[in-house]
């Protein structure tokens, strides 16, 4: 049976592989979670960061209800 290898370079960006310690894996794999959870582009959220559309959300229920005449 053939050996499965894990890609060197599987983290995008200044800080991908291949990785010279553990220490290196970690911070590039830091890095990469702050970009997923913070700064990507997603279309589902109309191309806007999830922070973005988190910060929109809670604007939009804390916003004071318009008044009515």
């Amino acid at each position: 049976m053939p050996q499965l290898r894990w890609p060197a370079r599987t983290v995008p960006g200044p800080h991908a592989g291949p990785f010279r310690t553990l220490a290196g894996v970690e911070f590039a794999t830091a890095g990469w979670v702050d970009w997923y959870n913070n700064r990507r582009l997603h279309g589902s959220l109309g191309m806007l960061t999830p922070i973005e559309f988190e910060t929109l959300h809670y604007e939009a229920l804390t916003r004071e209800p318009a008044p009515t005449k």
